[in-house]
């Protein structure tokens, strides 16, 4: 049951969701809005939960799923931090996970999406060269949904401050003037809430995000374009009191709806 719009936050909506039954979201692949900012009020993983979860994990932690399906996927992530997790927070953490998993499948109907939970770093910034995580870009993969359990969440750009031209040709901007017509006017997306977020996916794309595409449906696939011009401007969070994100993202490059 959507429980209603809280707010409207710079041309990006604010939901607060009861996902007892999954809320009907399947109109915002076809909206003109970027992105969509969503509250799982039920099983949210609280704050000093989400501290320790992230503290528990190794600098190098990742856990990523390309091609499975999403039973494989639930399985692999419970395998995956059950290594390292006591079994009050591991239970938490897969609570609000497999919620979010479920509520992106009722919204896209990809049986495999690309998922990827992560502890980022200094360290995994500067080796990931040009990184997401630092600068501003558009995403290859059609729909996202994220959230940063611990850190500060993702930072985004109104519309009114992109720089639409720059990204015309380009999916990551390594000068943040590049992206925004005021690089200090930036919006974050709160700690607690989830963003589902449209990249963009159209024929004669960048080569950067062609590359991506090719990675995740194989070289040559088809697809029908999808968002051009419309994908939310992102980063990551900067570490402002942590030295550390949890990171967790899940993505579909399906461009039918």
């Amino acid at each position: 049951m959507i429980m209603g719009i809280l707010e409207s936050n710079n041309s990006v909506q604010v939901f607060s969701l009861d996902l007892l039954p999954v809320p009907d979201l399947s109109g915002f692949s076809k909206s003109t809005d970027p992105a969509v900012l969503i509250d799982l009020i039920q099983e949210k993983v609280t704050d000093c939960q989400a501290r320790d979860v992230a503290l528990s994990l190794p600098d190098n932690y990742k856990a990523i799923f390309l091609r499975k399906d999403t039973s494989f996927i639930k399985e692999g992530l419970k395998r995956s931090l059950s290594e390292h997790l006591q079994p009050e927070l591991l239970g938490a953490l897969l609570n609000e996970l497999y919620l979010a998993i479920n509520l992106f499948g009722s919204i896209t109907l990809d049986e495999k999406p690309l998922v990827s939970l992560r502890v980022v770093t200094a360290e995994y910034v500067e080796k990931e060269h040009p990184s997401v995580s630092k600068y501003y870009h558009r995403d290859a993969a059609a729909l996202t949904l994220t959230k940063c359990f611990y850190g500060e969440g993702a930072i985004y750009l109104r519309e009114q401050n992109t720089n639409r031209t720059y990204f015309n040709v380009n999916s990551i901007a390594l000068n943040d003037r590049d992206a925004a017509y005021d690089d200090a006017d930036c919006q974050v997306v709160p700690q607690s809430k989830w963003i589902l977020l449209k990249g963009e996916m159209y024929k004669g794309i960048d080569a950067r995000n062609q590359a991506v595409v090719d990675i995740v449906l194989g070289e040559g696939a088809q697809f029908k374009d999808f968002a051009k011009g419309n994908g939310l401007i992102h980063k990551g969070g900067r570490f402002i009191d942590t030295d550390r994100r949890l990171v967790f993202t899940i993505s579909s490059y399906k461009t039918e709806f």
